[in-house]
């Protein structure tokens, strides 16, 4: 019977492609699974008939996943609580440090008139990284890579600092290389090339929206069951879900909509960082998000803004860099024998900055140790170019 029955699909299949050629669709498969759905997950909708085909679970299931809470395995597969014995258990190397931007400034509204002072702070923190040696991995959103890398290329060029941003799928030399910089992008899937990279930074944040939300954590409900829900920013910048209708109470559905928040938000997140793998080995990771990132990842150092981020990696500004510099080449003319109004003629900017230009060259230190001069570094490995490919 079983082979009459393959027969039978197999004759309906070859009809239909002869007779509708793209336009045919094979339903069999699809009544298979109405067969086993639940009656209470059947509806009509309209001239649309629905259903929820979930997985077919009739023995013991064991699932290994390191971003799959029980919460969400079990209303996914339609079982309730799903026993998920490790899940309050949070480990991270003793010599890693995590540091979180919860400031909105990285979102893709403000992105864009916030990005020249966004890249300007991680600019210096990877100028300090190719003076020291350490290696860096850059995550973004997809969208902004190209921009960031082209920025974040033509700064360090101005200091002398000799980088090459790698995007997509250009080779990586063998061994990481401080002056070879990748930038993922949030959502990347199957790359294990940065395992050995020492620093990762998010240059941006990555957020979903209540669309997206809604569509997700209510496409097992008829329409008429649905309740709205919307992500809210609160006044100490953390991002929630809440039941849109005021005159709707729904706990138990912004509960969930918190699980799928998190399933849909901060897993990416936690995922493209953890390219370096941060958890088992010494690294420095900064994140740019408004959640709760503790929640993952045990105790971390939160920051509210570029400021004071600055004061924790213990780098200068940009701008003080850029007075450093021009300090430097002032210096530099004036030993050559020309006056400081001379030098602050061809500079371009006025006797008394000139001297708070000399005053910054001996400020700017990276860990008390490494100044201004040291930045400067031979070109990429293997003649490649320099900036962005």
């Amino acid at each position: 019977a079983f082979l009459d029955l393959g027969k039978f699909a197999f004759a309906v299949q070859a009809w239909g492609w002869a007779r509708y050629h793209r336009e045919f669709r094979y339903l069999g498969h699809d009544l298979t699974l109405l067969n086993v759905s639940r009656p209470d997950e059947r509806w009509i909708d309209g001239d649309e008939f629905h259903f929820v085909a979930r997985p077919y679970l009739h023995a013991h299931v064991l699932l290994l996943s390191a971003h799959v809470t029980g919460d969400y395995a079990g209303h996914r597969l339609g079982q309730g609580p799903v026993a998920s014995p490790f899940e309050d258990v949070h480990f991270v190397h003793t010599g890693t440090r995590v540091i979180n931007i919860r400031n909105r400034c990285g979102a893709d509204r403000h992105f864009p008139g916030n990005r020249e002072r966004i890249l300007d702070t991680f600019v210096v923190a990877i100028m300090r990284n190719v003076i020291e040696g350490r290696t860096t991995l850059l995550v973004s959103k997809k969208k902004s890579k190209q921009l960031c890398a082209e920025y974040l290329s033509s700064r360090l060029a101005g200091w002398g600092v000799h980088v090459r941003f790698v995007l997509e799928d250009d080779p990586l030399p063998a061994v990481p290389d401080p002056r070879v910089i990748p930038i993922i992008h949030y959502g990347v899937l199957g790359v294990n090339n940065y395992t050995d990279y020492e620093t990762c930074y998010c240059l941006n944040s990555y957020y979903i929206r209540s669309s997206e939300l809604n569509r997700t954590v209510q496409e097992f409900e008829p329409k008429h069951f649905r309740t709205e829900l919307e992500i809210v920013t609160t006044p100490d910048r953390r991002r929630e879900v809440r039941v849109s209708t005021t005159d709707t109470a729904d706990a138990e559905r912004a509960w969930l909509g918190e699980v799928y928040l998190r399933k849909l938000e901060v897993d990416p997140v936690i995922q493209a960082a953890g390219r370096v793998r941060f958890l088992t080995r010494p690294r420095e990771v900064v994140f740019f998000q408004m959640d709760d990132l503790e929640r993952d990842l045990g105790p971390i150092q939160e920051v509210q803004s570029l400021t004071e981020l600055r004061e924790v990696l213990g780098i200068p500004s940009a701008r003080e860099i850029d007075d450093a510099i021009d300090g430097q080449r002032a210096a530099d003319l004036m030993a050559t024998g020309k006056t400081a109004a001379e030098a602050a003629q061809v500079l371009g900017f006025s006797r008394e900055t000139l001297f708070r230009r000399l005053r910054a060259v001996g400020s700017v230190r990276f860990h008390k140790r490494v100044s201004l001069r040291d930045s400067d570094t031979p070109p990429p490995f293997s003649g490649s170019p320099e900036g962005v490919s």
